[in-house]
């Protein structure tokens, strides 16, 4: 592997051709939701059959004015139903390939929901801070440009309608051994279409990683609830093995387990 920075591409390509999907630079987009046209402008997106955005097709794309939604009839109340019944999009994060503020606006929505000290619950605290700092942007970020030698192939979760709904990450990769799996889902995006994206993503690992098998930590019964759901086995509990005296799950998941659901 010629690089293990995120930044070089490397498991967001694998990731993306797995996906049937390609990265077109064109710009960049503005905003704070990444529907599919921010998507496609931004250059990395959902865009349909190879083939479908080359040629004149594209730039008859290029040129058409953004889609009224409201002719469509999203309303506040139907989006709310979209939301409910259509699954969640994945899409890997490559840094440059997004709006500028869509990590600040992640982790804000994170943090509005009391996520990030659960999430980052091994983040060791600065001494002696005012406040704490465990899962605060610093954190966030680096989970992004990890210093080498680790790598992260992270996925940004999106509703249909483009809002921001989660993020699923694998980091510790181990060629040929194993990576480790990382989620968070809002909580409306909570159950069945979570579980069903947090499915998708890992068999995205499999196939851009090459890992026989991924492995989750948990402290917490929701997230192992989860990870049964879709496949992984406990194999081992760590009693009051945080920081905070609770026991931590050890899970793995095997490709025969995730596809056989």
């Amino acid at each position: 592997m010629p690089s293990r920075r995120l930044r070089d591409n490397a498991h967001a390509d694998a990731a993306l051709e797995a996906l049937g999907w390609h990265r077109r630079v064109q710009g960049s987009a503005d905003g704070r939701q990444i529907g599919h046209a921010d998507l496609a402008v931004a250059g990395v997106g959902p865009v349909g059959p190879r083939g479908e955005h080359s040629g004149e097709h594209r730039q008859r794309q290029a040129q058409a004015p953004p889609p009224d939604l409201s002719s469509h009839g999203l309303t506040v109340a139907n989006r709310q139903a979209l939301r409910q019944a259509a699954p969640l999009i994945l899409t890997p994060y490559v840094r440059g390939q997004f709006p500028r503020d869509v990590l600040a606006h992640l982790w804000s929505l994170m943090e509005a929901e009391g996520a990030c000290a659960t999430v980052f619950h091994t983040a060791v605290p600065v001494a002696g801070a005012r406040y704490d700092t465990r899962g605060d942007l610093v954190d966030f970020v680096r989970l992004f440009e990890p210093a080498p030698p680790a790598v992260t192939l992270t996925l940004l979760v999106t509703e249909p309608d483009g809002a921001l709904a989660g993020l699923v990450w694998f980091s510790d990769l181990v060629p040929g051994r194993r990576a480790a799996i990382g989620i968070w889902y809002r909580h409306r995006a909570w159950g069945a279409r979570a579980r069903a994206a947090t499915r998708e993503a890992c068999r995205l690992a499999f196939a851009t990683l090459k890992v026989p098998a991924i492995w989750g930590y948990t402290p917490w019964y929701t997230a192992v609830r989860h990870g049964e759901a879709i496949g992984f086995t406990r194999v081992a509990t760590l009693p009051g093995y945080t920081a905070s005296g609770r026991d931590l799950a050890i899970l793995r998941l095997l490709p025969e387990a995730l596809h056989a659901r």
